[in-house]
């Protein structure tokens, strides 16, 4: 049985580990969703959402798509 020192220690840590990792959160799918995804953006280009950067894996825009809505894939 984990000690109620341990399971404290262990939280903190992962708290930590997910501050550090800013993960994204639904402001950020927002704003890259609705502006970003519009912008003039090609592979490989980094998005700076909310202080944090996006690198661009792919990205479907109006050449690709004739409806209009744009989508890229980003990572962290």
């Amino acid at each position: 049985m984990i000690s109620q020192r341990i399971r404290k220690c262990i939280q903190t840590c992962f708290e930590k580990i997910n501050k550090v990792q800013k993960n994204p959160n639904d402001k950020d799918l927002v704003e890259l969703a609705g502006q970003h995804a519009y912008l003039e953006y090609t592979k490989d280009q980094v998005a700076h959402v909310n202080g944090k950067q996006f690198a661009v894996r792919n990205i479907i825009g109006p050449k690709e798509n004739e409806t209009g809505l744009n989508a890229m894939t980003v990572y962290l």
